[in-house]
């Protein structure tokens, strides 16, 4: 995954960059758990009957979690 800008996954996952992220940004990875999410990767908020992965986006973030 390394070279993958945050632009180029927006774009590809028909999103769009919003907030302080930098569009340029390269990321490392990508994760679902928070409990090993590596920095500099994206953090996928999955969503179940009983979880929402939603509430750990901010402990992602503090993690190293690009976006």
């Amino acid at each position: 995954m390394e070279g993958v800008t945050i632009r180029e996954l927006a774009a590809f996952c028909h999103g769009r960059v919003a907030g302080t992220l930098a569009p340029e940004a390269t990321v490392t990875g990508v994760g679902t758990d928070t409990r090993s999410i590596a920095s500099g990767s994206v953090f996928v908020a999955l969503k179940g009957p009983s979880f929402d992965g939603h509430g750990f986006a901010a402990e992602a973030v503090a993690k190293g979690a690009r976006a």
